[in-house]
């Protein structure tokens, strides 16, 4: 098994969005220059096979990796209402940084893709906020870092 094996593009199922930074020209930049969003999601049969490839490639990263290192837990998780209580719904975390330096050292910059329903270039006017209808294309990729094996999932584009 190769580092290629640890990667793979996957769409999200059609959610909406919780917590979300995904304006092309204005990356948030509190915590680093990222776009973000916290994708809710029912529970469905389209979900269950999203968290199926995700748990997939989790399982090939640590045999990559080694079985004995600690698993950091895949960007999903259960939605709780305003009252804390357990919903149908899942929450999926996707993320892509703006701007940073590879292992190598070099410097790169990304950009982040929006397409409308109608498959075209989308360029919102304002901003795009809670409650957003949407789906995401994502890299998804195994990964070993300090606190153990674990799966990111970047935005390709939404």
């Amino acid at each position: 098994m190769t580092d290629k094996d640890l990667f793979l593009t996957a769409r999200t199922p059609i959610g909406h969005s919780s917590w979300c930074a995904l304006n092309p020209e204005q990356p948030d930049t509190k915590y680093g220059s990222k776009w973000y969003v916290d994708l809710v999601v029912p529970k469905n049969e389209e979900t269950k096979e999203f968290v199926s490839v995700a748990e997939g490639l989790l399982a090939k990263t640590r045999k990559h990796f080694g079985e004995d290192k600690p698993v950091v837990a895949l960007p999903i998780k259960e939605h709780f209402d305003a009252d804390g209580n357990k919903t149908d719904n899942l929450v999926i975390k996707v993320k892509l940084k703006a701007e940073g330096t590879n292992m190598q050292g070099k410097s790169y910059t990304n950009t982040l893709k929006l397409i409308g329903a109608d498959l075209k270039p989308f360029v919102p006017t304002g901003k795009i906020g809670m409650g957003t209808k949407l789906q995401v294309i994502s890299y998804m990729s195994g990964y070993s870092g300090r606190d153990g094996v674990g799966v990111t999932f970047k935005i390709k584009s939404a």
